[in-house]
């Protein structure tokens, strides 16, 4: 599976360690130069294709707006080529053991219009439904989502070239974050969604350039400094921190709700039948089923 790895020019630390991890699982990388909003000049924001709700909004920061650019341009890269199935690296991802196994199964289950989402956060538990669970790996299985609200993360997925394009048709003009699943899936970013569990994919805990720019002042220059010069032991205070701050935006419940993330919002059960008229029936697809879990 061919894997496309965001990444700054300037972030050679962060380019090593994913560089790394790509190579330790066999991965088939390209780097693509993230966007750097911090270069940006107010005449290049009024230049940039950006919706009338985000021009003069403080929350969208030009780190913001170049990480939902930096996304779009790994789906116009994408449909350049021939590959019909990607994933999708943020550089400061961490795949776990056995991840070229997990990325074959998903590669043999995935839908088309689909994105698999490897790495997510939730402000509240992510809620995903037993309904329509596959199994992709030992020990790791896809699951629908009930909702997507405050669901964030674009540190690892995999996409469709039909999700892409349609992605990319979606985002433009920019008014959201890379990973409003959401607001995507609402107006049909792409066809379905699932996440796998438990979460194959970690992140590092290094400060983003997100959040650099959310800070001020002093806080931003001590921070900056002893992450770029990992001085001990605040450097590791404060990487514990954000993976402690990740971790508990990170859990999940396993519910028997329905799911959503279909196209024109249909729930699992319409979605089925709507299956069953074309393919002939519940008992042919209960069969597909079966084989592929055996």
């Amino acid at each position: 599976m061919k894997t496309y790895i965001i990444n700054l020019e300037y972030s050679a630390r962060r380019r090593s360690n994913i560089l790394r991890e790509a190579e330790r699982h066999g991965l088939d990388h390209e780097i693509v130069t993230a966007v750097d909003g911090r270069k940006f000049s107010s005449e290049d924001l009024e230049l940039l294709p950006l919706a009338d709700s985000l021009r003069n909004n403080d929350y969208y920061s030009p780190t913001i707006i170049a990480a939902a650019l930096s996304h779009a341009k790994v789906y116009e890269r994408m449909l350049e080529s021939d590959v019909d199935v990607a994933l999708v690296l943020e550089d400061d991802a961490v795949p776990g053991e056995d991840f070229g196994g997990i990325l074959a199964g998903i590669r043999s289950t995935i839908n088309q219009g689909e994105i698999v989402v490897c790495h997510y956060m939730c402000f509240g538990p992510l809620r995903l439904s037993r309904l329509g669970s596959r199994r992709v790996a030992p020990g790791y299985d896809l699951y629908y989502p009930v909702n997507l609200s405050d669901v964030t993360s674009g540190a690892a997925y995999v996409i469709t070239r039909a999700a892409a394009a349609s992605l990319l048709a979606t985002v433009f003009p920019i008014r959201a974050e890379a990973d409003a699943w959401e607001l995507f899936q609402k107006e049909g970013g792409f066809e379905t969604i699932r996440f796998v569990y438990p979460m194959p994919v970690t992140v590092r805990g290094d400060k983003s350039t997100i959040a650099a720019e959310s800070q001020t002042g002093l806080r931003k220059w001590l921070t900056s400094a002893v992450d770029a010069y990992r001085v001990p032991p605040f450097y590791q205070m404060l990487r514990i921190a954000r993976l402690k701050s990740i971790s508990l935006r990170s859990r999940v419940e396993l519910v028997a709700d329905n799911p959503i993330g279909f196209a024109g919002n249909r729930t699992y059960e319409e979605r089925e039948y709507q299956e069953d008229r074309e393919t002939g029936g519940a008992e042919a697809r209960n069969l597909s089923a079966d084989a592929i879990r055996e």
